[in-house]
This record gives structure tokens, sequence and C-alpha cells, in this order.
């Protein structure tokens, strides 16, 4: 048996692996909560009364920038570091993107787990999309096969320089860039994200001339949802996650459906906060009418499984099994 992770900004989620299609026993927790990789797992396997662990398979937004060691982009006191687990006695059986492990789960996520947005489930004849902001902002690809077959593509999606449709988005973008005090362009995690929310409520404030509330984090920003700068913030929000859709969907012409996951926009959906329309008239914008004709037809959902990812490392390890990997 093995232990499958998602380690994302603010949570860690872990589950069991027992050959099957489904995590087994899966919890959430506050990464916050512990040191390391190793203390997750060993809390976890308390907790479940786990004791017999061949190996833990992760997914996180983290890379390998050529030292065997894998860092957090979202979590900068996080590393994992395969060489000390194993000495820890602990196997590592892989890391690959939270984005890249939610693609495998969107291939084989049930319908009752998504919320529709717009449309119907798609055909397997089209590239999807999965992308969504939680504490950053995620994207993945998975591509159609023969076979029922699927390869999924990870990204830097998040890292996509901002677009902008009018004078008011690109003086948005001027000031979170000053917030922010960035050398670099602003990126579309800049304000399409956990950690960008607040930071789109001063710019919005600093525009209006209004003086911030002290929201630190996307929870107090949305605990303000009444306030009129939070509600202009929130249109803002929308309107440039309907344009990061619209250049998702048309990059790998993903017509198969764009699958919204991620921490804050399930908090969004619960809250009755997404709104959904402004979304997609920013993804469908008025395009040459060839292009419009295939957004118009894209389906659109919100996941409502706060495991994909992990169903995701389940999903994966099959294919790789099934294939001789």
């Amino acid at each position: 048996m093995r232990v499958i992770c998602d380690i994302g900004g603010t949570h860690i989620r872990l589950a069991q692996d027992n050959g099957g299609r489904d995590p087994i026993d899966p919890r959430r927790y506050p990464v916050s909560n512990f040191a390391d990789l190793y203390d997750a797992v060993n809390f976890y396997c308390t907790e479940s009364g786990v004791h017999d662990v061949e190996s833990v398979a992760v997914a996180a937004a983290a890379n390998d920038l050529g030292d065997g060691v894998y860092r957090f982009f979202n979590n900068e006191g996080w590393a994992i570091d395969p060489a000390a687990l194993r000495k820890r006695g602990m196997v590592l059986h892989g890391v690959i993107n939270d984005f890249a492990a939610s693609a495998w789960g969107m291939t084989c996520v049930p319908d009752h787990a998504l919320h529709v947005v717009r449309g119907a489930q798609s055909d397997h004849h089209h590239p999807r999309a999965i992308l969504g902001p939680g504490t950053g902002l995620g994207l993945a690809y998975a591509l159609p096969l023969e076979n029922g077959r699927w390869r999924v593509q990870g990204t830097h999606g998040g890292h996509m320089m901002a677009a902008c449709l009018n004078d008011e988005h690109h003086l948005i973008c001027e000031l979170v860039g000053r917030l922010n005090g960035l050398n670099r362009m602003v990126i579309v995690e800049d304000m399409v994200s956990g950690r960008g929310l607040p930071t789109l409520y001063r710019a919005v404030c600093q525009m209006n001339g209004d003086d911030a509330l002290p929201l630190e984090n996307a929870a107090n920003v949305l605990d303000y949802a009444d306030n009129p700068s939070v509600v202009e913030t929130l249109r803002l929000f929308h309107e440039f996650l309907g344009l990061f859709m619209h250049n998702v969907a048309i990059t790998l012409e993903s017509y198969g459906g764009l699958y919204l996951d991620g921490g804050l926009t399930a908090r969004l959906h619960e809250r009755g906060l997404f709104d959904g329309a402004r979304v997609l008239d920013f993804m469908t914008l008025n395009p040459a009418p060839s292009v419009r004709a295939d957004l118009e037809k894209t389906p659109v959902f919100i996941v409502n499984d706060p495991y994909i990812a992990l169903r995701g490392l389940i999903a994966m390890d099959r294919s790789d099994r099934k294939n001789g990997k």
C-alpha cells in the first residue's frame, strides 16, 4: 500500500492507494501544521492506523531545479528531498505537478462531482483543460490518445502574462505591479489567486481613491463581499479569469471542456460568489466567428471533488502499469 499526497500552498491532502480506483480514507490538514512531508505522512498514518506504507506519491506545485530537491512555488518553507526521506525510511514514489495530477483525475471524475457552468460532459475527441485559483493559479491539459487513453501536460500557465481588454484592466495591472514591487511583467496569478486577491482589492481601492480595509488574505476579502470595493474586486477577478480561460481554450483547442478547480474556486462557489456569466462573457469576447463557435460550445465545469488530484495520482499509476511503464 502507498500513501498519496496533494500538497497545496494552504492544505495537504493525504489518502491511501490500495490498488483500487478511489482514494481510501482521504483527509485534509493545514500545511502549516507540519515541518515537512515526513511529519505529515507520519501524522496521517498514526491517525488512520496505517502501518504498512511501501511508498509515498506526491502531487505538488514543486520543481526539481537540478539538485534532486523539489522546492515549492507557493510554500517557501517546504522542500522534498528524496535522499533525505530514504535515510528516514520513507520511499518517494514520485512528485508530479499538482494540476497535472488533477488533469489525470479529470479524465475519470464522476459526473456527480461536477457543477455545470455551461454545457455537459464532452466526448473524448478534444483536449480538456483543468485550471483554477487556489493559493496560486494552476493549469494542465489532458490530451486524448487512441483507445480511450490520455496524455497529460502540466504547465506554468498561471505565470502567463495578464491579458487586458480595456483601460481599467491596464490600470489595475499597473497598480498590482507597483503594490507587489515587481521588476517583471504582471502575470495572471498576481490577481487570479488566493494570494493575489487581497492585492487586487488594494489596487481597486487605490484606483478609486478609497481607504483599504486591512484584508490580508482571500478569506478576509470574501468576508466583506458586500463592501463596494470588494464587489468591484470580484468583478475584475472574474473578468481576468475569463480572459485567462479564453487563452487556455484556444491554445490547445481544449474545446472538450474547461474544468475549474482550486480552493478559491470552491470557496467562491460555496458562498454563491462565483460569477459564471461574467467569466463566460470574457472568455468568449468577440473573436473570429469560427473561434467564437468553438468557444461557445466548450463545456465549463466547477470541480466539486476536493480530492481530484489524489484520484489523479491513482489514475496515472494505473495508466503507467497498463502501458508497462
